[in-house]
């Protein structure tokens, strides 16, 4: 499976590592990708733009801070619409549910799953 992962900040970066960890194909964007090696290290690829990191993703994981990050990573970066049709975005950020819904309304060809992640780097670190 091929996911692309926006925001590699402590604990997305976790996430993405036990993604990798498990098989899979991870392309990652952060705003300060350039240091997130350990991603590149473990066998996946970094992205300068959040569109080409989804660009062939089955599932797109979002982990950022704010609403309004959550915004402009994913729809005014153009990673929205960039998506393939089919594709799963999950939203491992706390936002309304009302902006899922946003999300979902604006590309009803994919899932969008508010997916919350609670707790510390060292949990996403121990994975499931």
């Amino acid at each position: 499976m091929h996911v692309g992962w926006i925001g590699l900040g402590r604990v997305g970066m976790q996430m993405a590592l036990v993604t990798l960890a498990a098989g899979h194909e991870v392309t990652g964007h952060s705003r300060s990708f350039d240091r997130h090696a350990e991603v590149e290290a473990a066998g996946g690829k970094l992205c300068a733009s959040a569109t080409e990191t989804v660009r062939d993703a089955d599932i797109v994981c979002v982990n950022v801070f704010s609403e309004q990050q959550l915004r402009d990573a994913v729809i005014d970066s153009g990673a929205l619409a960039a998506m393939p049709a089919g594709a799963i975005l999950a939203i491992h950020s706390t936002v309304s549910p009302s902006l899922i819904a946003e999300l979902a309304s604006l590309r009803p060809d994919i899932d969008v799953v508010d997916a919350g992640f609670s707790g510390i780097p060292a949990d996403a670190r121990a994975g499931p």
